[in-house]
């Protein structure tokens, strides 16, 4: 199925004009009223027989608004899939959980040997040295198996994946930028990933932006 060269909306065999954007995608031939002749459609006079020809006005329709960058694939240049907000979301909330598990029995390894109680120095240790913590085990759990396969366990469950914008595999360089990037996108509950993925074009969040990968569903 042809896609759309303006938005990668895909559209019919026949289109002449993107549903999803208005674009033209095939010129109406244009001819000559005084001689019959083809010209070119941006051509004022006729190169045929001279007669003046009368300026063509080109009609793009309006996208009206829509919830599919949300909930569902977008279609994008070279067949990609981008993966819906909806998706990644998901994907995301689910590797929050099993990170969430891996630290909670980290801490209680290093907690045991000092005991349980508030007022030992294991309470104090546990809720000490918590964002370090979070955050070496958030990071190396994003980044190695998205460095080795793009997908992390939410994003396999999920079926997407994340891919360099040509297609090829996510690399290790562009794995440990996106995921130290998640500093910034992560804020604010990642609203700031969000509305970034929602403005740009591929739907990338700024991590995506600087490790020129795309997140696609399979």
């Amino acid at each position: 199925m042809p896609y759309c060269p303006y938005c990668g909306a895909s559209v019919a065999e026949d289109a002449r004009y993107c549903s999803n954007c208005g674009h033209e995608l095939r010129p109406k031939p244009r001819y000559c009223p005084s001689c019959g002749k083809e010209v070119k459609p941006e051509a004022r006079f006729c190169p045929h027989c001279g007669a003046r020809l009368t300026p063509t006005i080109a009609t793009v329709s309006i996208k009206e608004p829509t919830t599919e960058i949300i909930t569902e694939h977008v279609p994008g240049p070279g067949g990609f899939r981008y993966a819906s907000v909806i998706y990644r979301f998901v994907a995301l909330l689910i590797d929050s959980i099993i990170i969430a598990v891996i630290y909670l029995i980290l801490a209680l390894l290093i907690l045991f040997p000092f005991g349980t109680g508030l007022d030992l120095p294991g309470f104090h240790l546990l809720f000490g040295l918590p964002y370090l913590l979070f955050f070496v085990i958030s990071f190396l759990y994003f980044f190695v198996q998205e460095a080795s396969t793009g997908q992390t366990i939410g994003k396999r469950l999920m079926n997407i994946r994340v891919v360099m914008e040509d297609g090829s595999p996510c690399t290790g360089a562009a794995a440990l930028i996106r995921n130290l990037l998640r500093i910034i996108d992560g804020l604010i509950c990642y609203i700031v990933g969000l509305i970034v993925i929602l403005v740009t074009d591929k739907h990338q969040r700024i991590g995506d932006i600087l490790a020129s990968t795309i997140v696609i569903a399979e």
